[in-house]
């Protein structure tokens, strides 16, 4: 976190994208989400609504409809939220919405812009290598959540 001068917790990317946006998602559902898919596996039934229709899978739902002659996922629950395609460019989501209500007037509402899309690249071995400058200080989960844009203060 450059701009903090400290890095990010050891913890698993549900947890840090939960301190930063209030979203918990593992990176599984997260990857599926924004793919454009909402969830994955196998759906276990699918009704048609009129010109929607929708799949019942074990960990939420999709929705679709034609579009141009082609069923295209509009919505979906990936429990415990709400996701909404908003944009597409071809089979890709352009910007996601991810949303809860949650009780006494609280929520969660986060969109996503999606962006430099490329499939089947194969990313080199330093990809995966971070360079830590021997000046940042480690953060825990809290103090990111607190330095994020639902701390207080904020």
């Amino acid at each position: 976190l450059r701009r903090d001068g400290g890095v990010g917790p050891a913890a698993g990317p549900a947890e840090i994208l939960e301190a930063l946006a209030g979203v918990r998602l593992e990176a599984d559902a997260l990857r599926a989400v924004l793919a454009g898919c909402v969830v994955s596996g196998t759906p276990s039934s699918a009704t048609l609504h009129g010109e929607v229709a929708r799949f019942v899978f074990g960990d939420g739902e999709v929705y679709a409809r034609q579009v141009d002659g082609r069923w295209q996922i509009v919505a979906g629950l990936a429990r415990p939220f709400f996701v909404e395609y908003l944009d597409r460019s071809g089979m890709w989501p352009r910007r996601v919405r991810i949303s809860r209500e949650l009780p006494g007037d609280r929520g969660v509402d986060l969109t996503l812009a999606v962006s430099q899309i490329e499939t089947n690249v194969t990313l080199p071995p330093e990809a995966f290598t971070i360079d830590i400058p021997p000046s940042a200080q480690p953060m825990t989960v809290e103090q990111l959540r607190l330095s994020g844009p639902l701390g207080e203060g904020r």
